[in-house]
């Protein structure tokens, strides 16, 4: 649900004021001929193996949509050869990390440890992955939690109004199905069984290695790693909906102690570097401290805490803006029609000048900083390839600090004159009642949701 903001930070690499030049990986292949990248960091005490697969297997599959969450977190409960709990266990004796996960298109994963362990960890990941033990009880219990953990979102006010923008905005995507608690229900040992075995490939997998452990080090684990996987993956393309938000105004009411306001629209904002003019823009709007929206709501309203903007990826080609805050109830609807404003204004007139140079620069630095942690830059690869982009990854990565350094204010506004939505948003507001906010839709259930679209 969140890659676009993990890409939003990862596509720039520097700071605008000097050539800073980027992580430099190395393609390379192992001694048995798997491709991965590698880039040697001598000073961090941790090694990491990240990877990910070309999949969307969930969004062709008729009923799968609860894979995505589940079918990674059954993968890690360990292999046939380990009873449940023993892979964390060990992992944890190993003093490694290990993760994996899923979005519409793309599963990835890592594990980190101390560069002597990296093989033993690692191969404990790939033999769940390879043969896992997919045991009844323990799916079972998965099922449960991540029903249990969807059914607790709606407590959280911005998540179930986001929840309502995105079933009465997008009806049938597989997005919006993710975000339903009874999707784990249909999936069974076999579902997952057949996702592993027709994703899980070399064809489609991309692998970076990051740390103290020399070329050949690196190659040897890769190969034990990932060498038993089959060649070939078997992919049907997914099926993506059109996409046509409505500009209605829904009111879901419901007694709380916040008034919850979120705004969706969909943007024409593609992966690729250009992604960077969008997001400086987006910093200036709602994704930074003293964004326009945080003035306008927080400091000058006193309305909220906090207000803040994103960009979220549904499928390869297609984004939302989400705008969301939660307001003091008295100061509900001059905050909104601020809000409204405040975006009408910066989608007419885009960044002014002064905004231009601070929020580029902001930008660039925090992923600059990303890229310091260890294991950082090797990650960040990884989300490249999660959008197409591997082919252009080592390139993006060492040298986008001087690109991104290059754009000018004309760049960024041109980006929001023909790459985001114009008002007004799709708008979903939490609150006891409906009157004072000109609803067009009134509703008191998730489930009716989408009789406002």
């Amino acid at each position: 649900m969140h890659r676009l903001i993990l890409l939003g930070a990862m596509l720039a690499c520097g700071f605008v004021n000097a050539a800073i030049a980027g992580p430099q990986f190395l393609l390379t292949k192992s001694p048995g001929g798997i491709p991965f990248y590698y880039l040697h960091r001598a000073g961090d005490a941790k090694a990491l193996l990240a990877f990910g697969w070309r999949d969307g297997y969930a969004a062709s599959a008729p009923g799968m949509d609860g894979l995505r969450r589940l079918g990674p977190e059954a993968l890690l409960l360990g292999p046939r050869s380990m009873s449940e709990g023993e892979m964390i266990e060990t992992l944890n004796d190993l003093h490694a990390d290990a993760d994996l996960s899923s979005d519409t298109v793309y599963t990835s994963g890592s594990v980190e440890a101390p560069p002597d362990k990296l093989a033993a960890a690692m191969a404990l990941v790939t033999s769940a992955i390879v043969d896992p033990g997919l045991r009844e009880k323990g799916l079972l219990r998965l099922k449960k939690q991540l029903r249990d953990n969807a059914r607790a979102s709606e407590a959280n006010g911005e998540s179930l109004a986001l929840r309502v923008a995105v079933a009465a905005g997008l009806a049938d995507h597989p997005f919006a199905r993710g975000l339903d608690a009874a999707i784990y229900d249909a999936v069974t040992h076999d579902d997952i069984d057949a996702w592993r075995r027709n994703v899980f490939a070399r064809d489609n997998l991309t692998i970076a290695a990051s740390g103290a452990l020399d070329e050949a080090a690196f190659g040897a684990i890769v190969d034990s790693a990932f060498g038993a996987l089959p060649e070939k993956s078997h992919l049907a393309p997914p099926h993506w909906p059109g996409i046509a938000i409505p500009a209605r105004t829904i009111v879901f009411e419901k007694e709380t102690p916040q008034t919850i306001v979120v705004m969706i629209g969909a943007t024409s904002v593609r992966a690729g570097p250009e992604v960077n003019k969008d997001n400086i823009a987006n910093m200036t709007l709602g994704a930074s401290s003293g964004s326009r929206l945080s003035e306008a709501v927080r400091a000058r309203l006193g309305a909220a805490y906090g207000v803040s903007s994103r960009i979220l990826m549904l499928q390869p080609d297609q984004r939302l803006l989400v705008v969301s805050t939660s307001l003091s109830p008295d100061r509900a609807l001059p905050a909104l029609a601020a809000m409204r404003r405040v975006y009408a204004d910066w989608r007419r007139d885009g960044v002014a000048q002064e905004e231009f140079a601070p929020n580029r620069t902001r930008y660039l630095n925090q992923f600059e900083a990303g890229l310091e942690r260890p294991g950082g830059a090797a990650k960040s690869l990884i989300e490249f390839a999660g959008v197409g982009l591997v082919n252009d990854a080592v390139d993006l990565l060492a040298t986008l600090d001087e690109k991104v350094g290059a754009y000018t204010l004309a760049d960024v506004n041109r980006a929001i004159a023909q790459q985001f939505p114009d008002p007004p948003l799709l708008t979903v507001i939490i609150a006891p009642s409906a009157d004072g906010f000109s609803a067009d839709c009134v509703i008191h259930a998730i489930g009716e949701a989408r009789k406002c679209r």
